[in-house]
C-alpha cells in the first residue's frame, strides 16, 4: 500500500493507530457523530441533523386532547398547600419542537478525568 493511501493518527496518548484513510475517517466519524443510523427513534421525530458541535432534532406531536389539573376559580390560594384544582380537557393542536444540543469538549472533561468516557 502506498504511503498516500495511509493516514496515521494518535488515538490516545500512548497508542498509535495506522489505517487506510477511508477507514480512519469512518472510525473518527463514529466517535463524533451521534449513533442514530439503525437505532430506534421516538415516534414523532421528523428530522435530525448533526453538524458538529450542534445536533438538531425536530419532533412533532399530532393534535390530541389532554386532561389537566387547572386551579379552580374558587381556590382559597393561588398556589401551594390548600390550592383547589378542577379537571379540564384541552384540545392541543400540532406541536412542533426544535431541540438543539451542543457538544463542548469542556463539558466532557470531568467524565474523561473520571475514566467514564475514554479518550476524547
Amino acid at each position: 500500500m502506498a504511503d498516500s493511501d495511509r493516514s496515521t493518527t494518535a488515538a490516545t496518548g500512548w497508542q498509535r493507530v495506522e489505517r487506510p484513510e477511508a477507514q480512519l475517517v469512518a472510525m473518527l466519524r463514529d466517535e463524533f457523530v451521534p449513533p442514530l443510523k439503525g437505532t430506534a427513534l421516538p415516534d414523532g421525530v421528523k428530522f435530525y441533523d448533526w453538524r458538529p458541535p450542534l445536533f438538531l432534532v425536530v419532533h412533532q406531536l399530532p393534535p390530541h386532547v389532554r386532561q389537566f389539573r387547572w386551579i379552580a376559580n374558587d381556590s382559597p390560594v393561588a398556589y401551594g398547600p390548600g390550592t383547589r384544582y378542577r379537571k379540564v380537557r384541552l384540545s392541543i393542536p400540532y406541536a412542533v419542537t426544535f431541540a438543539v444540543y451542543a457538544q463542548f469538549r469542556e463539558a466532557l472533561e470531568p467524565l474523561v478525568e473520571a475514566g467514564k468516557l475514554g479518550a476524547v
